[in-house]
């Protein structure tokens, strides 16, 4: 449940910080606020280019199993555990009659996602992943990083 407001966040001992917002097709959610200011950008730069972003996945918990995942995480390493990653409809995009194919929507989606500031999960495979990394791999950083966002969702959900 969020709490009031469009713009909660849970400021944690690390600095750390929850965002709420509002992402077509999965809801309310959590992400960083570096997400959140990136998402922003791309659902606006994507829309003034005539693809509306459709979200299928972002902020997960800690241990909760993940249904139809297209690139299952290796424990709770999942930069979706710290509100950096989101799925995206993309691989069932279809063209739009008198408009857009599905291979220029992809073209739009991956060019507006890189310069609003994310990564693509294409490179290893999972293409409906676009995600920040502040730590560019897997490691200890990460784990903190992941251990403190849960920590903030469990604040903001108690």
């Amino acid at each position: 449940m969020l709490h009031e407001g469009s713009r909660v966040e849970a400021l944690t001992r690390s600095g750390y910080t929850l965002q709420g917002i509002n992402l077509p097709g999965v809801g309310d959610t959590y992400v960083d606020p570096r997400m959140a200011s990136a998402l922003n950008d791309w659902m606006a730069s994507a829309a003034d280019q005539g693809v509306d972003l459709r979200f299928t996945s972002a902020f997960r918990i800690n241990g909760v199993a993940v249904v139809g995942a297209v690139y299952t995480p290796v424990g709770d390493t999942s930069l979706h555990n710290a509100g950096l990653a989101v799925d995206i409809r993309y691989d069932r995009l279809t063209d739009i009659p008198g408009g857009l194919t599905a291979d220029q929507q992809r073209e739009i989606i991956r060019s507006t996602a890189i310069s609003s500031g994310l990564s693509w999960g294409g490179s290893f495979g999972d293409r409906v992943h676009f995600f920040i990394d502040p730590y560019g791999q897997a490691g200890s950083n990460r784990l903190s990083l992941i251990q403190t966002q849960q920590q903030a969702y469990r604040f903001l959900n108690k």
